[in-house]
């Protein structure tokens, strides 16, 4: 690809060396340098010592000259000895000067990472010029006379703001991490690598449009002219010595099977009732596994088990800690996490203007950077703004001006774990299916490992789908430990993700939907992302289920199913105009929260996995309560922090006939505890469920919560810190789970009582004992002065970059935070919180997107952080205090307001 800059001509250069011409193919980093600074010029891997003081390497040859400057000082023959404080002095100049230049040397090449704003580049891959324009936030919008031109306009922008997540997520689809982290992630690689994105993103190009084809081409062509004409990488290449590959058309595809993948759950839930059935027996396992305070507990899915000898099933396994920190340290940072989220519309009934309303908040991990991208689109062929997955070149959530759509996950259950009998037989190995043994499919992979060994595994698949024995042995990061197993009966993969999938044609058509038919017609073709979308024009309001739904026999899918009987297997796929749905609803609005949807009129069965109706509950609550609600309103909406989990909580401690027996617990409590214990129903008296950051209620309140899951679970589990112990943490942050329903309901539950104990305890003397240490873990973590405690104090946003974690010194460059906050995981203003010592958040609203179709522009929307994911830039975090403000951004669709909006121009030249 021939690329040529507009820019001055360089000022020659004496004394310099041939160097060969790269290959832009590869865009491979320079050879090893000798030295650590040399090396970290070039960009080569450092040692792991240099990497936790990386400031101290970028100034270590400086430090040197101060030592040669020192030894100099004490040991000239012709001057007069100093005095040692003199020559200190002097040293501590030195040295502190050496380290401004070293540290002056380094951000100087970081800022060459940077695709400035402004200017422009030739490039020979397009048929006309391209603008990328930019607004204060650096928000692309993007303009090209054609579709393939946006495409690539869209890649190349996307490397600008996004280059070192999207080649991350792409090693991550691909099972190649271990090139370049090591053995930590080889769990993950076998992982991917099982599940084959690889080849399925190949199959899926393969029978996409000549259209589509030709865009995903395009926008591959995108990004591998950004790269080449700009070679010089960001902050975290440096630190890995990772190569950029050339990223290929079908890599999009890839990623969106990436995103589609980690937003499921259901599998690992199912991995972790066996490990909790292993352990505790089936019946005692299935009360953490309940669906609903209002469904019965899943006794009979467990019984079905029965015929599983669960001595084959290891409960507990040797992975330390620290080995699951050093698995998730990059995985954590740069993948979404738990798939929760909240969106309405409201009809013009119900609006002041008589035009409807949308509102969207998709909430995904505290990650650095955000999950989503920011994009505004325009070629004759597609007209788009909104957000978008890294890596794909369309947007995923958004408006085309007439229509406006949004999305929560379904929480569909399109997942199932197969339980396989298995054997070898000369060399062979097979699995039992209705009384006749069958040969399985099995081929060897090679992953590369960091080092240039490699590791071989055998993929292994049966009828039901392939086998993740070897995946679960290794160390997972911390929201997949479920996932740590050993088993000796096969664990077989089923999804309903395929390699026919119409998602990328769904996604792009909703781009030219103008009215409400034919948006649900291309929502129709996303079968393989399974989204509660929400979607309306100025007069109507919808919402459909997305995805291809499995037909099941025998249960219903939350429980892993027996493989050899052949009663439990899959009967095709409900089709598409069967998915649970609405239009234009009686009450005038929809919204949904993750919580439990169905069709009546079909025998769809979504899934067992729901949240709770928190979200989903209080949004109705808010949306019954007006018939003139405006756009400001949703942003009130958006910005809510009452919890229904909290205000029930506080109705059964505080007037419910329960309340009685907490008391009378509490008086049988020892002196010390009966005080706190009564001082925490003291505060809590008159609490209502707000979660507001000033609220000291709401701070003994959340540290009820944490003491009463340790005062529950702890005990059936081998105690904190035990791998079951963490097992159940890590499910307990993905759909409706055990500690709610205790905390609400299941008063004759085995678990209230205490194993290691003679005494039977009870839901009440758990209660009480929980009341007391609350008092005693708030005066831990604010202090013995009352009028200091608030929610906000231990409940913070902390922007935390995984690279900073390993080496702290790198954290005042790449962190963010710490800004207090209400909410919690039940609440609109999504504020997820840890257990434990502090109680910060992990999950949040990623984005938050309005649009009221009354006004001049309709859509605003904003990201957590910034547009950019490059430390270097002013948009790396510049939309943090709208963020935490709630207040969000202009999307401009009209030619005069873009205009406006997006005053600095950046020109892709055709050559």
């Amino acid at each position: 690809m021939a690329l040529k800059k507009s820019s001055k001509k360089p000022t020659k250069k004496t004394a310099t060396k041939t160097k060969a011409k790269p290959n832009k193919k590869k865009l491979l980093q320079p050879k090893a340098a000798s030295t650590p600074i040399a090396r970290l010029k070039q960009g080569d891997p450092t040692s792991e010592a240099e990497l936790s003081a990386l400031f101290e390497v970028a100034s270590a040859d400086n430090s040197r000259k101060a030592q040669v400057q020192l030894a100099e000082v004490e040991h000239d023959a012709g001057d007069e000895p100093r005095p040692k404080r003199k020559i200190w002095r002097y040293v501590a100049a030195v040295l502190v000067v050496s380290l401004l230049v070293g540290y002056g040397w380094l951000r100087f090449r970081l800022k060459q990472s940077l695709i400035p704003e402004e200017g422009s580049v030739t490039v020979a891959a397009i048929s006309a010029d391209i603008e990328i324009r930019r607004d204060a936030y650096g928000v692309p919008f993007i303009k090209a006379q054609n579709l393939d031109d946006m495409a690539f306009g869209a890649g190349f922008a996307m490397v600008a703001d996004r280059d070192f997540q999207i080649e991350f997520l792409r090693r991550m689809a691909y099972g190649r991490l271990s090139e370049v982290l090591g053995n930590d992630t080889l769990g993950v690689d076998i992982y991917m690598r099982s599940l084959g994105f690889a080849g399925l993103a190949q199959k899926n190009y393969a029978n996409l449009s000549p259209k589509m084809q030709k865009m995903l081409a395009s926008y591959a062509a995108g990004v591998n002219a950004a790269r080449a004409a700009y070679p010089k990488t960001q902050f975290e290449y440096l630190l890995l010595g990772l190569d950029r590959l050339e990223w290929k058309a079908e890599d999009s595809l890839a990623l969106y099977q990436l995103f589609s993948f980690l937003l499921a759950t259901n599998h690992i839930e199912e991995v972790a009732f066996l490990k909790f059935a292993a352990h505790l027996g089936l019946e005692k396992a299935a009360w953490l596994f309940p669906i609903y305070a209002d469904a019965e507990l899943p006794f009979e899915e467990a019984a079905q088990l029965k015929d599983v000898d669960f001595k084959k099933i290891s409960a507990s396994e040797p992975v330390l800690k620290a080995e699951i920190e050093k698995a998730g340290s990059l995985w954590q940072a740069l993948t979404p996490s738990v798939p929760a989220s909240n969106n309405w519309v409201v009809a013009p009934s119900r609006t002041k203007e008589g035009k409807s309303l949308l509102a969207n908040d998709t909430h995904l991990q505290l990650t650095i950077p955000a999950m989503w991208y920011m994009m505004n689109l325009e070629c004759p062929e597609y007209r788009a703004a909104g957000v978008a997955l890294p890596g794909t070149p369309i947007v995923a959530l958004g408006t085309n001006g007439t229509i406006a759509w949004g999305a929560t996950m379904v929480m569909a259950d399109n997942q199932d774990i197969f339980l396989e009998q298995l054997r070898e037989e000369n060399g062979t190995t097979q699995y039992l299916f209705k009384g006749k043994w069958e040969n399985a499919i099995v081929s060897e992979e090679q992953i590369g490992l960091r080092g240039g060994k490699t590791h071989a595994f055998k993929k292994i698949k049966t009828r039901h789908g392939v086998l993740l024995n070897e995946a679960f042995l290794h160390p997972f990061p911390d929201k997949h430990l479920a996932l740590n197993l050993r088993s000796e009966y096969g664990l077989a993969y089923r999804t309903s993700v395929g390699a026919r999938e119409t998602t990328l044609e769904g996604i792009f058509s909703m781009a030219a939907a103008r009215d409400m038919k034919a948006a649900r017609k291309a929502l129709d073709q996303v079968t393989g992302i399974y989204l509660n979308v929400v979607y309306a024009d100025a007069k109507n309001i919808g919402w459909v289920a997305t995805g291809r739904y499995p037909a099941r026999e025998g249960a219903s899918g939350l429980l892993p199913r027996i493989g050899w009987t052949g009663e439990n297997e899959w009967n095709g796929f409900f089709a598409p105009s069967e998915n649970p749905s609405a239009l234009n609803p009686k009450d005038g609005y929809i919204a949904t929260g993750n919580d439990r949807i169905w069709n009546d009129e079909t025998e769809l069965w979504v899934s067992s996995s729901w949240y709770g109706s928190d979200r989903a509950g209080r949004a109705k609550e808010l949306l019954a309560g007006s018939k003139t609600h405006t756009a400001s309103d949703m942003a009130k909406f958006q910005a809510d922090v009452e919890s229904p989990t909290a205000r029930s909580f506080a109705v059964l401690l505080q007037s419910s006939p329960f309340a009685v027996d907490v008391a009378a617990a509490i008086d049988q409590l020892p002196a010390s505890e009966n005080i706190r214990a009564k001082e925490a129903l003291g505060i809590l008296k008159d609490f209502r469920g707000d979660l507001s950051k000033e609220s000291a209620s709401a701070a003994v309140y959340q540290n009820f919560v944490s003491a009463m899951t340790v005062l529950t679970f702890a005990d059936e589990l081998g105690g904190k810190g035990s791998p079951l112990w963490e097992n159940f943490q890590a499910i307990n942050k993905r759909s409706y789970n055990a500690v709610q329903d205790h905390l609400l309901a299941r008063a004759d539950s085995p678990f209230w009582d205490n194993v290691t104990t003679p005494d039977k305890e009870t839901k009440a003397m758990i209660f009480a004992a929980a009341l007391a240490e609350a008092i005693t873990q708030s005066e831990k973590q604010m202090g013995d002065n009352r009028g200091d405690w608030a929610w906000g104090k231990i409940h913070q946003y902390r922007w935390q970059h995984q690279f900073a974690k390993k080496a702290p010194v790198l954290g005042p460059y790449l962190n963010r935070g710490p800004v207090g906050t209400g909410g919690d995981l039940h609440t609109l203003n999504q504020a997820g919180n840890l257990w434990g010592d502090t109680h910060d958040v992990w999950l949040i609203p990623a984005m938050r997107f309005i649009v009221d179709f009354s006004a001049d522009e309709p859509a605003q929307l904003m990201l957590h952080m910034g547009t950019s994911g490059n430390a270097e830039s002013k948009h790396y975090d510049d939309m943090i205090p709208h963020f935490t403000g709630v207040t969000n951004l202009p999307l401009s669709m009209k030619p005069a307001n873009v205009d406006a909006q997006y005053t600095k121009k950046f020109l892709l030249k055709k050559q």
